[in-house]
């Protein structure tokens, strides 16, 4: 599991942080809707994600 943090930017998409690397990636609000199951609404979490996850938005997984 990678642990992330979510902060909402002002024009409404979303930086996600790899807090164990400090990577960001940015996503759209139907990526973020389509990975993380919770309300579009949010503006700053911390949310756990599987490997697979983390691929699938743009993180650099190391094999």
């Amino acid at each position: 599991m990678i642990q992330t943090k979510i902060v909402r930017t002002v024009v409404g998409w979303y930086n996600v942080y790899n807090v164990n690397t400090g990577e960001r990636v940015t996503i759209s609000p139907d990526q973020f809707s389509a990975i993380f199951n919770t309300d579009r609404n949010v503006t700053l979490a911390c949310y756990e994600i599987s490997r697979e996850q983390a691929a699938r938005i743009g993180f650099k997984i190391a094999a």
